[in-house]
């Protein structure tokens, strides 16, 4: 059977892209940045640090169920739900600075995107998202005991 040349020509770039994203979120992870913006989000909110404080709390305790659900659907290759999860989680995360989150989100929604969809990489990007959300989930409960 031939092997139609444009879909193979977007499959080897989307692997290539993901690839290169991958390493990419590798070395931020090597610079030394705060896992979250703090500014960003206090200027959001207008100087509300109450109002920060209970949004950060929302994310200690609800990041763990959005991330469950992810992982459900890389696991089961379910494209159209990663789509969605990572594309929710991605909104979520960048509103509170989360670049590094958001990013990954990002990376894990395009590999999901692809024609055909970039399987090989959704693993290795899980992996990249949980040990990223226990870092930021640590930054994010010190804020909250210490209140910034």
């Amino acid at each position: 059977k031939p092997v139609d040349e444009l879909l193979f020509k977007e499959y080897v770039r989307a692997a290539y892209l993901t690839s290169a994203k991958i390493m990419e979120a590798r070395q931020l992870d090597k610079e030394e940045k705060s896992h979250f913006d703090e500014l960003y989000l206090l200027r959001n909110l207008e100087g509300d640090r109450t109002l920060m404080r209970k949004i950060l709390l929302d994310f200690v305790q609800e990041g763990p169920a959005m991330l469950t659900e992810l992982s459900l659907a890389v696991t089961g290759g379910e494209t159209e739900k990663i789509v969605w999860q990572a594309n929710k989680a991605k909104g979520a995360f960048s509103s509170i600075g989360a670049e590094r989150m958001r990013m990954l989100m990002l990376m894990l929604e395009t590999a999901a995107e692809a024609t055909p969809p970039d399987f090989k990489h959704f693993q290795e990007l899980m992996v990249l998202i949980e040990q990223e959300y226990q870092k930021l989930k640590q930054c994010l409960e010190e804020w909250v005991r210490d209140d910034g």
